[in-house]
């Protein structure tokens, strides 16, 4: 499907007419595209552990303004004490690795529902400044971080190992954890193999 940022494909979950799936079909946007082989699943993830989602299955265009970014619950988180996203690009340098170029502000305890999507913003503020440009057309991960009692499941998908373990750069991709807020996450960050990935949405818009 062609769009403002690129021709790829958007993910959906297989037919569902839920409010959360059907939020992949509005706006301008990128998400994560249709592989050969892929199912919809959930991601659990790991308290104050980066999960990182695109590679070669995101492009932004040159000179595209990327604002913010949209994860989608699958279950509710219960006890956040911080949850953010960010963007990350790909080292020609070493790809099993990643420079973070975006992040958004902390959400904090904030609650995050059951089958609820979730818009984090890389500007400070609406006409503000934070958000990410590429210079060239580039490969870009999205990123999401939960540090909590139960952080929210992820919709996603999980594909054929091809994906995951062959495709350089990664598709889906896990860093080392301990991070705690927005300002303890490595500027790069090493990528491990990591076959579920969630579905997310780049927008243009700040809100």
């Amino acid at each position: 499907m062609a769009n403002s940022f690129g021709s790829y494909q958007l993910v959906g979950t297989g037919g569902s007419s839920s409010a959360a799936d059907l939020a992949w079909n509005t706006g301008d946007q990128i998400c994560i595209p249709a592989a050969s082989a892929v199912s919809s699943t959930t991601l659990t993830p790991t308290s104050g552990q980066p999960y990182l989602t695109g590679g070669l299955g995101m492009l932004v265009g040159s000179g595209i303004e990327v604002q913010g970014i949209t994860f989608v619950a699958n279950a509710a988180s219960s006890g956040l004490t911080a949850h953010f996203a960010f963007l990350a690009v790909p080292d020609e340098a070493g790809l099993a690795q990643a420079t973070v170029v975006a992040v958004s502000a902390n959400a904090g305890s904030a609650a995050w529902a059951t089958n609820t999507p979730k818009k984090f913003s890389f500007r400070t503020a609406d006409g503000g400044s934070g958000f990410w440009t590429p210079a060239l057309d580039t490969p870009v991960y999205g990123g999401v971080v939960q540090v909590g009692t139960t952080p929210a499941t992820l919709r996603g998908i999980t594909s054929s190992g091809q994906v995951s373990a062959v495709m350089v750069p990664k598709w889906g991709a896990s860093s080392a954890g301990g991070i705690t807020t927005p300002a303890t996450l490595a500027s790069v960050l090493s990528l491990n193999d990591a076959p579920i990935m969630p579905f997310c949405r780049l927008s243009r818009t700040y809100n």
